[in-house]
């Protein structure tokens, strides 16, 4: 019996090598769509000891990167003569997100340029978040063939953006966390990815030119990579590459370095971005020098650790009974992070709060004991560079506008209720800020 299975193991790994031999060979005959470049920032390094400052820089070489990538990556605008550009960048989780958002809606762009701007991430009130991905979702479809009048200039809110600005160059940035990588089926000119995985570089590089045809080889990067994380700017040697990531305190999974231009080829990412490298690691493994041999071990380590217990390990699916329950999805979730709490923004005696749903169904007001504040609003120069205006006042009152024969505060309040949920973190110690904007967020 023994003979038998180490007999079909290796006849399973021969047809596994075979098939993803076949898999590289396609992917390295295809027109390469997508080029990324690594943007060097050594020199922060030397501002750890000052955060604020370090993050600064950072955000402002993202926002350098967002003009040269556009300067190259647009469209014209047939009835203005304007470029534009539709681009997305992924930070690693949400207080970044947020950071990066707020500073280039602070940030002096200079004459001739307009950016619109918008953060996307989890932690949005539920109605706010439906808007927003109905409206990517309408004009990031990009399946136009090559010469033809892209859809999204012909949406409202584009084309009014198009229409009232005096600049020659127009860029719509999506600041996101990723949850672009899942699910999304959205089409952009160019990236920017802070890394946390060689796994999240591939996936939110499916997502430039991802409707689009071309007809030969790009000529320049439409990806930027940058050199380092933020967390790995911020402490040093610790894992840098995790929540999101792969990387662990362990042997086996600890990088022995958190520079992008160490752990990836970056003459290959220059050639073509595809996913070659995580289905097929190079000979030997080094898990801990190469980002993709990093996740390959962590998934061998995850697959054939055999003495593991427990609905997160493959063995006890076979060794135990947990296939007959449904309780391995809650214990081991698809994307576990820090503890949350279900809130709701109520409308209540003509404003909004967050309220919690108690056993009975009721609503009790939660906002002072979650430490839960309203963002100050915007300037007026801030405001002008939104690319998506939301307002939860205005969009419960559109709701209501069904039902005229109502009360509106009634209707507002009934509404609020079914659709403003939202997940926060708890067993937090710093305030949390909420805005229309940019949704719940930790005050840095």
């Amino acid at each position: 019996e023994n003979t038998d299975s180490a007999t079909r193991c290796r006849d399973y790994q021969n047809a596994h090598r075979q098939f993803i031999g076949k898999r590289v060979a396609k992917l390295q005959k295809q027109i390469v769509k997508r080029k990324a470049k690594i943007i060097h920032c050594d020199e922060l390094l030397a501002h750890k000891n000052d955060p604020p400052l370090q993050r600064q820089q950072y955000f402002e070489k993202i926002k350098q990167t967002t003009l040269e990538l556009h300067a190259h990556h647009h469209t014209v605008d047939a009835k203005t003569g304007k470029r534009v550009s539709f681009g997305v960048v992924r930070m690693a989780n949400i207080p970044p997100c947020v950071g990066l958002t707020q500073y280039l809606l602070e940030a002096d762009w200079g004459d001739g340029i307009t950016p619109r701007i918008m953060a996307y991430h989890s932690r949005q009130v539920l109605l706010l978040r439906s808007e927003q991905e109905k409206h990517l979702e309408t004009i990031l479809q990009r399946k136009e063939k090559t010469g033809e009048v892209p859809n999204a200039f012909k949406d409202y809110i584009i084309r009014h953006h198009l229409d009232h600005t005096q600049a020659n160059d127009v860029l719509f940035i999506l600041v996101a966390t990723p949850v672009e990588e899942v699910g999304r089926d959205h089409d952009f000119d160019w990236a920017i990815i802070e890394p946390s995985s060689f796994r999240s570089i591939i996936q939110l590089a499916g997502r430039v030119l991802r409707h689009r045809s071309v007809d030969k080889d790009i000529q320049s990067p439409n990806i930027a990579v940058m050199q380092y994380n933020l967390k790995a700017l911020r402490q040093g040697n610790g894992p840098a590459f995790c929540r999101p990531g792969y990387e662990k305190n362990s042997k086996t999974l600890k990088l022995t370095s958190h520079n992008i231009s160490e752990l990836i080829d970056e003459a290959a990412l220059n050639q073509a971005v595809n996913a070659i490298p995580r289905i097929q690691h190079a000979e030997p493994l080094q898990p801990t020098q190469r980002l993709a041999d990093l996740e390959h071990e962590a998934i061998h380590e995850s697959l054939t650790n055999y003495q593991q217990q427990g609905p997160q390990a493959l063995q006890a699916w076979f060794n135990e009974n947990w296939w007959l329950t449904a309780l391995p999805q809650q214990i081991n979730r698809f994307r576990a992070g820090s503890p949350e709490i279900t809130l709701y923004r109520v409308w209540q005696d003509g404003e909004a709060v967050f309220c919690e749903k108690d056993e009975r169904g009721e609503f009790i007001r939660r906002q002072q004991i979650y430490n839960i504040v309203n963002a100050q609003s915007l300037d007026d120069a801030a405001q002008a560079k939104l690319w998506l205006n939301r307002n939860y006042k205005q969009s419960l009152q559109g709701l209501s506008d069904q039902n005229s024969e109502s009360d509106i505060d009634v209707d507002m309040c009934k509404y609020s209720k079914r659709y403003g949920e939202i997940n926060i973190p708890i067993a937090n110690d710093s305030k949390l800020v909420y805005s229309d904007q940019l949704g719940i967020y930790k005050y840095i």
